[in-house]
């Protein structure tokens, strides 16, 4: 009778504990499936890798140029070519250096003023006639030499790739070259007087 009377109690406790389960189930709130679910975090290891595969292809905008005008370009921007040996390397050189393809290949780059004074650049726009009066900052200057030389008056070009190296070169090197052509610089104390004593003396070609 003890063990018959265990076995109901046990019984009548899991019908109780059933009972307010599905009493607890039955008041709990329905879910709304309109919930917006939460977001998967993002992967930021597969966004890395894949954003490391858009890799700038260099050669896309020098396609036009060939190896000659791209030579031309290094040593109009003062570029170092002696260890480039394939077309590629020096284009990636002309990229490392920052400098930008032109539509044209034979036009001017802006590089090529980037060591030039305001008063040497004022010398050469005055020798090759060109009208700085409205240019009132040091790039719109470059911006008004590289217009009349890249689209107005092209002959100007070689003109001015004449003289982009004397801003690179050293004090000593524009005294010889002031000598061959015999331009008269004792006067001269400053390197840009001496510069603008050669350009003034390189009217002389005709090309102006």
């Amino acid at each position: 009778k003890r063990m018959k009377s265990n076995r109901e109690t046990e019984a009548a406790n899991m019908t109780s504990h059933d009972v307010e389960s599905d009493n607890e189930f039955a008041s709990a709130p329905p879910q709304d499936s309109n919930i917006a679910q939460r977001p998967e975090p993002m992967d930021i290891d597969s966004e890395n890798e894949q954003s490391s595969h858009q890799v700038f292809d260099s050669t896309v905008s020098f396609q036009h140029y060939t190896i000659a005008q791209l030579q031309q370009l290094a040593r109009d921007t003062g570029i170092d070519l002696s260890n480039c040996y394939e077309r590629a390397e020096i284009i990636d050189l002309l990229h490392q250096e920052g400098i930008v393809a032109n539509d044209d290949p034979e036009a001017l780059s802006p590089a090529m003023f980037s060591s030039w004074s305001v008063s040497q650049l004022q010398a050469v726009a005055s020798e090759a006639k060109i009208d700085l009066s409205e240019c009132a900052t040091r790039e719109k200057m470059i911006e008004k030499i590289l217009e009349e030389a890249n689209t107005e008056r092209q002959f100007l070009r070689d003109y001015l790739r004449s003289l982009c190296p004397l801003a690179r070169k050293p004090l000593s090197d524009l005294r010889s070259i002031a000598r061959e052509l015999q331009v008269d610089i004792s006067d001269c104390l400053e390197k840009d007087e001496i510069i603008q004593r050669v350009i003034s003396r390189s009217t002389s070609l005709g090309v102006c």
